[in-house]
């Protein structure tokens, strides 16, 4: 179906992605999401099933995690590219959401590493998207470098000054390190325990 909301067209230098508008979106609501890959039209689709009202950016960059990782290597480009969404909105976005399935984490990872890019931005979203390279030890672990970049976001969550989420899937990788391992990884580099959470448990 047509989205209710206008659909934008933009570039940061040869980067291309999509700014959603929903008609439903208030200038006085500064919120914005990011959300890097899969296909534009079900990325807006489920922006809006979920009752959002603010502004959606899609990055969609192609296949594998390795063509969205070059393309924020320069670690200023994120705040660029806030700055393209801020010229077009006239509004200087504040409560910035980012969020990203499966390979997208690759450009998330690379935003995360500047400070000031994790000081912009108040949740990360990660859906089945965590995935690292293996160490050469012998041992299959996931790469403590690619695993640590995450820890400062996600003790920022745990003093309640960010939000951080993630999900991953029990679907097993023969070269890198899964979804599932990450996840293991972060928490025991976090120094937290695994839990069982029932279906349909309040958070604590």
């Amino acid at each position: 179906q047509t989205p209710k909301g206008k659909k934008i067209p933009l570039t940061e230098g040869d980067l291309k992605f999509t700014l959603f508008v929903p008609d439903a979106w208030q200038t006085n609501n500064p919120r914005l999401t990011v959300h890097f890959h899969t296909a534009e039209w079900f990325v807006i689709q489920e922006h809006l099933r979920r009752g959002a009202t603010h502004p959606i950016a899609a990055f969609y960059l192609g296949e594998g995690s390795t063509v969205s990782r070059r393309a924020f290597e320069d670690a200023n480009r994120f705040g660029r590219v806030l700055g393209v969404i801020e010229h077009e909105l006239s509004v200087r976005p504040r409560d910035i959401e980012v969020s990203s399935f499966s390979a997208g984490y690759g450009a998330v990872r690379e935003i995360i590493r500047n400070a000031e890019n994790v000081k912009r931005i108040r949740t990360i979203f990660l859906a089945d998207s965590m995935y690292a390279g293996l160490e050469t030890n012998g041992s299959r672990q996931p790469l403590r470098g690619h695993i640590d970049v995450w820890a400062p976001f996600a003790r920022a969550a745990m003093q309640r000054e960010k939000t951080f989420i993630f999900t991953y899937s029990a679907v097993p990788t023969a070269t890198y390190a899964s979804s599932s391992e990450c996840a293991h990884a972060l928490l025991s580099a976090l120094g937290v325990s695994d839990m069982d959470v029932p279906p349909n448990s309040s958070p604590a």
